[in-house]
């Protein structure tokens, strides 16, 4: 997440030298978001209206972190059965 954040500005710095520092971080902000393939964290990151690239970075990586801990958590929920004759 945060390579992706790099290189964005890296690039955005590369195709816009001499717009103005709030022009080129807006463009790397929105399209950092744009990049996030998780359709619920791009929203989610939209909906937190970070102020800058790095902000949203923040945000992708904490909402990163919380999704990998849920599906670590839901793989870790232990199920039980009962049989028919049990009844």
């Amino acid at each position: 997440m945060a390579k992706l954040g790099q290189d964005i500005r890296r690039l955005t710095n590369l195709a816009y030298p001499s717009a103005p520092t709030e022009v080129r971080e807006t463009l790397a902000k929105e399209q950092f978001v744009d990049a996030l393939a998780n359709s619920d964290m791009r929203l989610k990151v939209k909906q937190a209206r970070p102020l800058d690239l790095n902000d949203a970075v923040r945000h992708a990586v904490e909402l990163e972190a919380f999704y990998s801990s849920e599906k670590h958590y839901q793989e870790q929920v232990r199920s039980t059965s009962v049989k028919d004759d049990e009844l």
